[in-house]
């Protein structure tokens, strides 16, 4: 029995799913006689870069093609699709990508088409080639025979020499959507007799990952072990997927906190035999959709649940550090559940702080309070520090700043000029600072400080005084 993906291959340009671009200037080059000597198509694996390159080779050597489109009737059209036909040669680059294979390529284009009106090379995995083979290839590409096509088609356009880039014309095919999969799998389900829920094939066409040959693959694999019922538990069951329902519990323990249930959660995974980084991408899948309806908190959860997918792909003990991380998640109530409440509450306090410093004396404004929480983000605490042990008060363009101790006002005065920019940049404002209070303890605090010490720590204190005068102060307290 033919597998279904074979069955279902596409056979014209129109019946391709997706890839609208690369079959409209396919089609409008074949029915212009406008075909290029070389093509590499590029793209993810299983959205259609061979299949395409057979229709195109039906299409050129096709005996009475319609716009472009092969008729699928003549003798080359049908040879091509039972890979019977001499002038049509397919080739794996993995495993023929040495000198030796692309010397006969290159011999071999001397010789005219047997059958059809063009030789077809289409070489799959081409980045594979060896740095040889591509040399050897070079010459070819550039000035084949005009009775001659390539057609390479690749997975990493990124490990293909520039020089042979040059060469070709490139199209780049991209990851079927998960609605195209889903219309393909319906159509297919309704031709085979299989029956199908809807949430089953959209749960295929997610898994598929944008690759048509995969979903088919799955398709037929769940349709096999169920006589032809494509329900979702099925599914789930077949790719080695858990329930939607315990998908839905962790993630709402995660949330509540909750750390009884993400213990006996991953002892459930553990018993099923599942994996758990699978486990964690279908709780991923579900909190972006949630975030597609407008969910708060979803986002930010399945961000933090990305990076342990990413531990757990190569952890040696998946089981333990699902654990930790999710349990760790608990502890520290990481959870963007209540993440507006945390928001709501730092404001609050916030607003304290600003209402005690009122209450203190100082008539803080907007503009200054970007200023300090400009200091504090970059991380310039001493100047934050200083500003706010001191009084501040505006005065419309003019900000007196009352320091306290002699120290701070050492500390604010050299950075007076940059604390204007500030204003002045931050809050549009442009003020003149005014920084009132001593930079000289007072003699008779200091004398008091000295007469506390010892006599032998006062010399010593003395002694320092003098060899550094500029860095030894004394306050009193």
């Amino acid at each position: 029995m033919e597998v279904l993906y074979r069955k279902y291959r596409p056979r014209t340009f129109s019946e391709v799913v997706g890839q609208d671009s690369v079959k409209r200037l396919l089609r409008r080059a074949v029915s212009q006689g406008k075909i290029a000597h070389a093509y590499i198509f590029a793209g993810p694996r299983g959205t259609g870069k061979t299949t395409m390159a057979r229709i195109l080779a039906k299409a050129v050597n096709c005996n009475d093609p319609t716009e472009g489109e092969p008729c699928n009737k003549c003798e080359a059209c049908q040879q091509i699709d039972a890979g019977s036909f001499l002038d049509v040669l397919e080739i794996d680059a993995a495993s023929n990508r040495g000198i030796d294979e692309i010397r006969k390529i290159r011999d071999y284009t001397s010789y005219m088409p047997v059958h059809g009106k063009m030789k077809v090379y289409i070489i799959d995995e081409f980045h594979m080639l060896t740095k040889e083979a591509f040399n050897a290839l070079l010459k070819t590409l550039e000035e084949p025979p005009s009775h001659v096509l390539f057609v390479l088609a690749t997975t990493n356009l990124e490990k293909v020499p520039p020089t042979i880039l040059s060469r070709c014309q490139i199209f780049q095919f991209r990851n079927l959507t998960e609605d195209e999969i889903y219309e393909r799998l319906k159509y297919i389900c309704s031709n085979e007799g299989f029956r199908s829920q809807e949430s089953a094939l959209k749960l295929i066409a997610r898994r598929s990952k944008g690759g048509m040959r995969d979903a088919i693959a799955m398709l037929e694999q769940v349709a096999t072990y169920t006589g032809g019922d494509v329900v979702e538990a099925e599914v789930r069951d077949v790719l080695g997927l858990l329930p939607q329902e315990m998908i839905e519990r962790y993630v709402k323990a995660l949330r509540k906190g909750d750390a009884d249930e993400v213990v006996h959660i991953a002892e459930e995974i553990y018993r099923s035999g599942k994996e758990y980084e699978v486990f964690i991408e279908d709780a991923i899948d579900l909190l972006l959709e949630e975030a597609r309806k407008g969910e708060k908190g979803a986002a930010e959860l399945a961000s933090i649940l990305w990076n342990l997918y990413k531990e757990l792909r190569y952890a040696p003990d998946k089981r333990t550090i699902f654990e930790i991380k999710s349990l760790v998640l608990v502890a520290r109530k990481e959870i963007p559940h209540d993440h507006m409440e945390k928001i709501e509450e730092e404001k609050g306090k916030k607003k304290e702080e600003v209402e005690e410093r009122k209450r203190e004396g100082s008539e803080v404004s907007s503009r200054t309070l970007k200023v300090l929480e400009y200091l504090k983000d970059r991380g310039n605490m001493a100047v934050y520090v200083a500003l706010r042990m001191s009084k501040i008060v505006e005065q419309g363009d003019r900000v007196v700043v009352e320091v306290s101790k002699p120290f701070h006002y050492e500390l604010l005065h050299p950075y007076l000029d940059q604390l204007k920019g500030l204003y002045k940049n931050l809050a549009g404002s442009k003020v003149e600072i005014e920084l009132k209070g001593s930079s000289e303890p007072a003699e008779s605090g200091k004398n008091d400080v000295l007469e506390k010490l010892e006599e032998n720590e006062r010399d010593i204190v003395k002694k320092l005084m003098k060899l550094f005068p500029d860095r030894i102060r004394i306050e009193p307290d």
